[in-house]
């Protein structure tokens, strides 16, 4: 667990590794990545763009409570490490305080897939550069032929 905790953590796959090397419990970890590119017109022109990225990782655990089996589920943004901690950490406090579930079932075990850890395609400005090109153009044209 030091050693996860120890070295910057980029991946998404790093980071589900750690989760599941914190977790004393039962866990699932998913981690979701998103990117986009935003362009914004104003007066007919390309005035800005920005690209935004987020992560979170959504983190299940069960731990056995008097009557059965509880859960615990946390959705977090992270960035690093530190975050994975908090979220197992929470996940395992909801799943050890909860009621019992009436539809509890032990996870699926078995060992993991081996290519499971590609990085998530992204987006940027650059990919949007020919649709902000032609748009350009087009309403250069429409003004020049005073159709604005």
């Amino acid at each position: 667990m030091t050693a996860a905790l120890g070295k910057q953590v980029a991946s998404a796959a790093e980071l589900v590794e750690t989760a599941l090397a914190l977790a004393t419990l039962p866990c699932v970890a998913i981690v979701s990545e998103r990117t986009e590119a935003n362009l914004r017109w104003a007066n007919n022109a390309l005035t800005t763009n920005g690209e935004m990225r987020s992560r979170t990782m959504t983190v299940t655990t069960t731990a056995p409570v008097e009557g059965g089996t509880a859960a615990g589920t946390v959705t977090r943004q992270v960035a690093g490490p530190e975050a994975v901690v908090a979220a197992v950490s929470a996940a395992e406090d909801l799943a050890r305080s909860g009621p019992p579930a009436e539809d509890a079932m032990p996870l699926i075990g078995g060992e993991p897939a081996t290519n499971w850890d590609a990085e998530a395609e992204t987006t940027s400005i650059d990919d949007l550069a020919m649709l902000a090109e032609g748009l350009g153009s087009a309403f250069e044209r429409a003004r020049r032929q005073q159709e604005l």
